[in-house]
């Protein structure tokens, strides 16, 4: 391994044994330009010595949002963490407390050096120039390991390297970086085929190598493949999940035929990604897709930015920011009365980003449930296994730090929250991807907004997570303040070897069957009838109905009745339910369960993306009563 050169060695030595306590997320609020103005004055950051330590919590005291400032909040955020960058050039997770953590060297090399060639900043460009050097030294990666994301970010970062002034260490790890790229394997990319998000991912790559006059093998063949996925694949294999809705032709889409919707955000960041790099050589077909995926990602995002309540991934932070720079590169291509919703939707994601995530000690939670319990350094329940803070934070920092490159938004004196919620309503029953794995019906009233999923959780399907399940998968009801209160959690992430569900379970004699429907009907009133099959193993034991009906302040769910010998159970997930005689109350959200008994379930605590743990509280229904539970708010 080449040695780095001894003034940055021996800084770096410096600040770990003077233990500079300057931080240098001490930059103020305001627009893109006020933060660069404070390049000049930048202070050094602090290094840990060893990947045991762990820095001072990072001061966001006047820090810059991610609403009003998205690149001077990345930036920010990003110089806080090259603390955590060890000599050679790795960086630590400072929950793990290691570091070589798979492509995380790559996406801060590509966030630090993106957001450094958009405003010059010496502390981003070293810190990006060592960890892409630690990279570029591995290339046998490329025949043991190769990443679709640690080769997209090399090859963005190759474009961003251009741009920076020239220098020694600047042309020296330009160089290797170069070669490091030209023995490119691909990861996914074997075919012209539209497989799953890495083979978008991957062929954005190709087009920034290509961009960055990188010497690949087969240049003109890689970028034909490339092509071939973006214009041609990938929306031919859209088109099985699209459908009408009012706003018309909408997508949802990223990971055939489950389709997690985190990922339609991140598939939907990427396509804008590739649209933005082609310019005016973008296909129509790829234009159009990357409208109607915009149009999905408005309708499943909650009035309060909210985005993402089931499937894997729940609730990451890069969903949002993702999202939000999908939106924004969509929009112009949009109608008028669209685009509004789409700028609309995006402030909404990155408002709930800067009140959800941006807090704790190293700057960004990347799930809220790091919040619960004040416990920063323990990663929560309900989170992912492949997920960690060194690479998730950079990931989520980049789309905050491509925002800048969108088109820029008309400007205006109504893009408050208030009006942007209302901007993002499309009033009524809308279902995205009918009759598939990845379907949801999301149902918009002026004090109600929830989601519902048809599709079961039968055996062998989602791996038995919970965030799969049938059912209401959120409920929000607007309150006296005009604030978006959740009146069901979100459901957490499980593991296991047998089916599970929420319900309404039906209990019989021969052991439960699990809920998953075949049709839907809706009404123009918002009420949501599943037809169901009570399923066990491959055998259909029962049929029926559960019904989700709108009420004033809440949602109802009813069911048929239940066959003779055989009793319906129901599962309520809380943070700290407290049972009445027919209620749970968890905070300011009441759950009413008319006849049925609740108890709490003592034999697991669970936990999700939202909450760092939950408890499960099984409501009984005796004697074959149907269910009838009503989710709204306490006092209402």
């Amino acid at each position: 391994m080449e040695s780095l050169p001894i003034t940055r060695t021996a800084a770096s030595l410096l600040a770990v044994l003077l233990g500079a306590v300057t931080l240098a997320g001490c930059g103020g609020g305001g627009s893109s330009d006020a933060t660069a103005s404070s390049v000049t004055a930048q202070t050094t950051t602090p290094r840990i010595a060893r990947a045991t330590d762990r820095l001072p919590a990072m001061d966001l005291t006047d820090a810059p949002t991610f609403d009003a400032d998205p690149a001077g909040a990345a930036a920010q955020i990003a110089r806080y963490w090259t603390g955590y960058q060890l000599p050679t050039g790795d960086v630590v997770d400072p929950i793990y407390q290691r570091a070589g953590i798979r492509y995380s060297e790559a996406e801060w090399a590509y966030v630090a050096l993106h957001l450094a060639a958009r405003t010059p900043d010496p502390q981003l460009e070293a810190f990006g120039l060592d960890a892409a050097n630690w990279v570029a030294e591995r290339p046998q990666v490329h025949k043991t390991r190769p990443s679709s994301f640690e080769d997209a970010d090399m090859a963005g970062l190759a474009v961003d390297l251009e741009k920076l002034p020239a220098s020694p260490e600047k042309d020296r790890v330009a160089a290797k970086v170069k070669r490091w790229l030209a023995g490119y394997r691909p990861a996914l990319l074997f075919d012209d085929k539209y497989h799953t998000n890495k083979s978008l991912v991957e062929a954005v790559g190709i087009l920034d190598m290509l961009d960055a006059g990188v010497k690949l093998p087969r240049a003109a063949f890689w970028r034909a493949r490339a092509m071939a996925v973006i214009g041609t694949s990938m929306p031919s294999v859209a088109r099985a999940y699209t459908t009408s809705t009012p706003m018309g032709a909408t997508t949802v889409f990223s990971d055939p035929p489950k389709n997690p919707i985190s990922y339609h955000a991140l598939t939907l960041g990427y396509l804008a990604r590739a649209t933005q790099i082609l310019g005016r050589k973008t296909p129509i077909e790829t234009r159009r897709l990357l409208v109607h995926m915009a149009r999905g990602l408005v309708f499943l995002t909650g009035p309060d930015g909210d985005f993402a309540q089931w499937g894997r991934s729940q609730a990451q932070a890069w969903a949002s920011s993702l999202g939000a720079y999908g939106l924004r590169v969509a929009a112009p291509y949009a109608t008028a009365r669209e685009r509004g919703r789409m700028y609309a939707t995006a402030n909404q994601l990155l408002r709930r980003m800067q009140a959800a995530y941006h807090q704790g000690p190293y700057g960004l939670y990347y799930v809220p449930a790091f919040a619960d319990l004040d416990r920063p350094y323990v990663e929560p329940r309900g989170v992912d296994p492949y997920a960690n803070a060194v690479t998730y934070i950079p990931l989520a920092l980049k789309g905050l730090a491509w925002l800048p490159d969108a088109p820029k938004v008309p400007t205006g004196d109504d893009a408050t929250p208030e009006r942007d919620a209302a901007a993002t309503a499309v009033p009524g029953v809308t279902r995205l991807n009918p009759g598939t794995n990845g379907e949801s019906v999301v149902v918009r009233r002026p004090r109600l907004w929830f989601g519902v999923r048809p599709a079961g959780m039968l055996d062998g399907n989602h791996g038995y997570d919970l965030r799969y399940d049938f059912g209401p998968f959120v409920a929000k009801v607007r309150n006296g303040d005009g604030a978006w209160v959740d009146v069901l959690r979100p459901r957490p992430a499980t593991t296991g070897k047998a089916v599970d569900s929420a319900g309404p379970v039906l209990v019989t004699p021969s052991g439960n069957a699990y809920p998953t429907a075949d049709g839907v009907r809706t009404t123009a009133a918002g009420v949501v009838t599943l037809d169901v099959a009570w399923m066990r193993g491959t055998s259909s034991v029962a049929r029926g109905t559960v019904t989700l009906t709108p009420q004033a302040a809440g949602l109802r769910m009813t069911t048929s009745a239940a066959p003779a010998g055989t009793r319906f159970q129901v599962s309520v997930f809380a943070r700290d339910p407290k049972l009445g005689k027919g209620t749970i109350r968890d905070g300011t959200a009441l759950a009413r369960v008319g006849r049925g008994l609740a108890r709490v379930d003592p034999r697991a605590r669970y936990g999700s993306a939202y909450d760092r743990v939950q408890d499960r509280v099984l409501v009984d229904y005796p004697d074959g009563a149907p269910v009838s539970i009503t989710y709204g708010l306490a006092g209402s």
